[in-house]
């Protein structure tokens, strides 16, 4: 019976030493499964770094005695998704407070909150449309390499409560921890439901087409 009861004693021993070792040699493999290989880099806009302009025209017969208006994007936030390998740029989003929109042209205040409350009341009517929102459906690398590349951006803009499907170009460099986006595109407001400003019955109005220019600065979450 001693003999017996020492010998179970060695079987058992000797299992909890294969569980022991087997658990080790299987941490390894766990460790593998768990981490996700499509793991994403979100990239977060940085809106004291990076600028974001729309430039408005002004045309008619007496369009010469108007003058051209540089309006600044002050408050927005955004983001961009990467993939885990390289340059891979899976989504952008961002959203604008159009209450936001401030002129920044070499004019006297008071001409400067004139034209501020006919774009906020008048033309984006911000009390209505409070946020601009774009997301990219479609991003393709052009050209490039060694961080920097051209792509292009396709994605549903919301605009005065409207939405319709743009394309934007850009130029995209990766370098030290940051991401930056900078390019210009053409937006004309009409689709959009926005009838551009006129003055003197239509001999000094603000041309449909804007030219909007971005200088986006990103950095990594958490940072």
């Amino acid at each position: 019976m001693r003999h017996g009861f020492w010998m179970t004693g060695v079987r058992i021993r000797l299992a909890a030493a294969m569980i022991f070792a087997l658990h080790w040699l299987c941490l390894p493999a766990l460790a593998a499964e768990s981490a996700d290989p499509t793991e994403k880099a979100i990239y977060q806009f940085d809106p004291v770094q990076s600028r974001f302009t729309v430039r408005a025209f002004t045309g008619g017969a007496l369009g010469m005695f108007g003058h051209d208006h540089t309006i600044a994007v002050r408050d927005f936030i955004g983001k961009v998704e990467m993939g885990p390998e390289g340059f891979d740029p899976l989504r952008l989003e961002m959203t604008v407070a159009s209450e936001s929109l401030t002129v920044i042209d070499r004019i006297n205040e008071e001409d400067r909150q004139k034209i501020e409350v006919q774009m906020r009341q008048n033309v984006l009517e911000t009390g209505r449309f409070p946020a601009i929102r774009f997301r990219s459906t479609k991003i393709e690398r052009l050209a490039g390499e060694d961080g920097n590349y051209d792509v292009r951006l396709w994605g549903d803009l919301e605009l005065h409560g409207v939405t319709h499907r743009i394309a934007i170009d850009g130029r995209v460099t990766v370098e030290d921890g940051l991401l930056r986006a900078s390019g210009e595109f053409p937006l004309r407001q009409k689709p959009f439901d926005i009838e551009p400003v006129t003055l003197f019955g239509g001999l000094v109005k603000v041309e449909n087409k804007l030219n909007v220019t971005f200088d986006i600065v990103a950095r990594p979450q958490g940072q």
